[in-house]
């Protein structure tokens, strides 16, 4: 779905503002389905969002100035998705820190056709980690497609949190071809800074486990607003996109 946010005057959003908009987004699904307990499920909580995009805004020190901007929000979860634009309908002002916005509009977007190949451009950047020992201590640390580890960590990744919500899995054939790297991150949440990845990439794999990526997100942190995709063509020409903030 597609979340429209505005305001009557400027507002200034921290330029690391994932923490803030993720925070957002729980508090709402969270009053109105308290019961659905999304810590439950092996720590997925099954959402995603996309960084926030507008056409117009400008830079200032560490925050970002803007009116009016919109994202991009996906569950697989049906009764996620009701809580969370039930909690908009309830509670239109939506704060970003400091910042104060009206829910201008929410669509509903059509399910795009997904088989056996599809080819995918990230709307946030996808976060995948891995385990090292540096001087004698285990330390996290983020991977980039230029390491093996990424596809292999990737992979793993989906198919824990498809097992985890469907209790099942419909085959383990996925893979992915990076066609291209277009930035690459870094985006800090509360204390802690992660390199991530925007890229275009092709999927091949098992129809279902492609479709829960592209609800879900692919890679890390989703409900930190990492890894939603969207589904691209490659001979379409598409008009002047927003610019992701």
């Amino acid at each position: 779905m597609k979340v429209s946010l505005r305001s009557g005057s400027v507002q200034e959003v921290p330029i690391n503002y994932n923490y803030a908009v993720a925070s957002a987004i729980y508090r709402r699904i969270m009053s109105v389905r308290p019961e659905l307990g999304l810590h439950s499920r092996r720590d997925f909580k099954f959402f995603t969002f996309s960084r926030l995009l507008s056409k117009d805004y400008e830079v200032k020190g560490d925050k970002l100035r803007m009116r009016g901007c919109h994202f991009f929000f996906s569950s697989p979860d049906a009764e996620i998705v009701s809580a969370f634009v039930e909690g908009i309908l309830e509670e239109p002002e939506f704060r970003i820190m400091d910042a104060s916005f009206v829910v201008e509009r929410v669509e509903a977007l059509r399910m795009p056709e997904i088989g056996s190949e599809v080819m995918f451009e990230t709307l946030s950047p996808i976060v995948v980690r891995t385990v090292v020992e540096i001087e004698g201590r285990r330390r996290t640390w983020d991977l980039y497609p230029s390491e093996r580890k990424f596809y292999e960590n990737l992979r793993r990744n989906l198919l824990r949190k498809y097992e985890a919500f469907y209790g099942e899995l419909p085959g383990d054939e996925f893979e992915i071809e990076v066609l291209e790297v277009t930035k690459l991150p870094r985006v800090r949440v509360k204390n802690t800074w992660h390199r991530s990845t925007m890229m275009r990439f092709v999927a091949r794999g098992e129809p279902p486990l492609l479709k829960f990526g592209y609800e879900a997100g692919f890679g890390e942190k989703n409900a930190m607003g990492f890894g939603m995709v969207e589904v691209v063509k490659p001979d379409v020409k598409t008009g002047r996109k927003p610019k992701p903030a």
